[in-house]
């Protein structure tokens, strides 16, 4: 962000939902940038875990062309005011809602948004819903994309681009919290180590709440609602 108005672009902040067209569960932040090539136009600038590996023209009527290089070829459609990323659906992100052979990754408006309005709400979403159920804490997701070639840390495993065009899944062999330093070593280690410790421990909740509902536990083994930060990071 802070780039683009180093060199006076026109850009700002846009704020979409994932998986469906929810406000309150708008998660994924990305650029809008303004008069680009010509005066009134409009760029789509997305750095994030989704591949898309250049600015993309929504000055389109109802349908982008479709991008192919990366793993997943994706396109972006328009149904009135919004927006729509579809891509071709793959492991390397699984995305629930799959309709004519496009998944349905995430919604959008072309509505900036500011600095404070995406902050609060991803501190709503990530920091006070700490609730087992959301997977922004029990799903660790990690991408660089080298070579335009998708690295992505998922889970307990690498998933890499391979030059055939198609993603293959590597297990971590050793400390997984240096293995990722190693592989992404611009990633404060001390980070690295407590979001992992989160995962592991949001993942035991949510394996308890699974055997409570099949009768394997007693309910009263397992808190409910909130969980503490000290836990978290105890690991």
């Amino acid at each position: 962000m802070r780039l683009f108005l180093f060199y006076r672009y026109d850009a700002h902040l846009l704020l979409s939902c994932l998986h469906k067209p929810d406000p309150e569960l708008a998660s994924h932040s990305a650029l809008l940038v303004y008069n680009v090539k010509s005066e009134g136009d409009t760029w789509l600038i997305d750095l994030s875990t989704f591949c898309t590996l250049e600015p993309l023209n929504m000055d389109f009527e109802k349908e982008s062309p479709v991008y192919t290089e990366c793993y997943a070829p994706y396109k972006y459609v328009k149904k009135d005011d919004l927006y729509i990323r579809l891509q071709r659906p793959s492991e390397a992100l699984p995305i629930p809602h799959v309709e004519d052979g496009w998944a349905h990754a995430y919604y959008f408006k072309l509505e900036p948004c500011s600095r404070d309005d995406l902050a609060a709400q991803m501190d709503k979403i990530l920091y006070k819903n700490t609730a087992p159920s959301n997977w922004f804490h029990f799903l660790p997701l990690i991408s660089i994309f080298p070579e335009k070639k998708a690295v992505i840390f998922r889970k307990e495993y690498f998933l890499r681009e391979g030059n055939d065009g198609k993603i293959h899944k590597e297990n971590i062999d050793g400390d997984i919290v240096q293995v990722i330093k190693e592989e992404f070593p611009a990633m404060p280690l001390e980070e690295i180590a407590v979001a992992i410790a989160r995962s592991k421990f949001i993942l035991a909740q949510r394996m308890k709440m699974t055997q409570v509902g099949s009768g394997q536990v007693d309910s009263s083994q397992v808190k409910s609602g909130q969980v503490e930060s000290r836990q978290v990071g105890s690991g």
